[in-house]
């Protein structure tokens, strides 16, 4: 009898152990990220470990009381595989980098009344009600030019991407590679350096000119309850290079920096490696999150739901185009960060005293034939043009 206790005993304990760890599994792999500050949590937790307890428990002591030996053996190779399974989740050695993905286009398409588009305030001054020109853009300028088409071209074009029609969006890689072949006529953007040479040809003049429009910045952002408001350009550069490491380095609590960084081909990666200059980046740290974060958010995931989730990255640091940014706080308790002692708000981009500014262009070949060319990006920098770029939540040069 006293054996039998003993063995009950065990298996209960079993049976909870293994209800933890089970409990733990299923709630990190299919939790939502954002229930993570719902008060509820402890809550649906406790259940879902009843409920595992009970059953294991019930399923044990009762029916395979005969077995109880055999079935604990059992159990424990179950409850170290599974403890050993939490523990190679966690401490994958993945990098933690993430795609930016794109912006949500349909908010921003022209010529509905529902949209987010940025519109005059009157008719414009400059149509182009014949041969417009085809254009394509990066992904964060999709607003801007989407608001150029709506404000200058008939409303009776084709669609986006469709056939034949002006307007249309690759993003920067496949619009670059189609301006330097002619299939475009205007490409809003950013210069990327390498990344955008490896499309020029002065062999065949293939040569690109840039026409600057408005400036963006690359913002640095944490969770809204670090205390840190503000870091140098030097202490920016020191954590993303790995000599500091601790927040309480540079002002903050006691608590380990996890830096994280874009995918090697993003605009933000980009930028953010120029403004390293001759320091190079460290390796990605090892992933800390729990989870991948949700692709299907498009611009609010990635790198910007890492450092909102608090509670699995506390000591979260990312980086960002300012307009994916400002999308991004408004669903997820980020804050940016001053640089140098200035904060990256419009004002500052405009006057220039915030540093890590970001010149956007319209993009042409220098060869362009279409007429309605110049017209169009003259008329992009001055008054209508320019309030469009500030309306649509960048910063305009005139």
């Amino acid at each position: 009898m006293h054996i039998l206790l003993i063995v009950k005993i065990i298996l209960t304990a079993a049976s909870a152990y293994f209800s933890w760890i089970t409990a733990r599994l299923v709630w990190r792999y299919f939790a939502p990220e954002k229930i993570y500050d719902n008060p509820l949590l402890p809550v649906a937790f406790l259940l879902i470990f009843l409920v595992l307890f009970l059953i294991i428990t019930i399923l044990w002591l009762k029916r395979f009381r005969r077995y109880a030996v055999k079935i604990l053996g059992i159990v424990a190779i179950f409850v170290v595989g599974a403890r050993f399974g939490v523990e190679i989740y966690e401490e994958r050695e993945d990098s933690i980098t993430v795609r930016e993905g794109i912006p949500d286009i349909s908010a921003y398409l022209p010529f509905r009344d529902d949209g987010k588009i940025a519109r005059l305030p009157f008719p414009s001054s400059f149509r182009i009600p014949d041969n417009p020109p085809i254009l394509d853009g990066a992904e964060t300028l999709f607003p801007v030019y989407a608001a150029f088409v709506n404000a200058v071209y008939p409303p009776t074009i084709p669609p986006l991407n469709e056939e034949g029609g002006p307007f249309t969006f690759h993003g920067a890689d496949e619009g670059y590679r189609a301006l330097a072949e002619g299939k475009i006529d205007l490409f809003f953007g950013y210069y990327l350096g390498n990344f955008m040479r490896k499309f020029e040809s002065p062999e065949q003049s293939i040569d690109f000119t840039f026409h600057m429009m408005g400036k963006d910045a690359l913002v640095f952002f944490v969770h809204k309850n670090n205390p840190v408001e503000n870091l140098t350009s030097e202490e920016i550069r020191k954590i993303y290079a790995g000599e500091i490491k601790n927040w309480r380095e540079v002002g903050g609590e006691d608590r380990e920096i996890i830096a994280y960084q874009r995918n090697p081909q993003q605009e933000s990666q980009i930028f953010m490696q120029e403004f390293m200059g001759t320091v190079p980046l460290a390796a990605p740290p090892k992933k800390k999150l729990h989870r991948q974060a949700n692709p299907e958010k498009g611009i609010r995931g990635g790198v910007v739901e890492a450092a909102a989730d608090y509670r699995n990255s506390p000591g979260a640091i990312g980086y960002a185009l300012r307009f994916y940014l400002l999308e991004a706080v408004k669903d997820y308790d980020v804050k940016l960060l001053s640089v140098d002692g200035i904060p990256p708000t419009l004002e500052n981009i405009k006057s220039g005293q915030y540093s890590q500014l970001i010149p956007l262009y319209a993009v042409r070949r220098w060869d362009n034939a279409n007429p309605n060319v110049d017209p169009f990006v003259e008329w992009i920098l001055f008054e209508e043009g320019q309030y469009l770029i500030e309306r649509s939540g960048y910063a305009p040069v005139n």
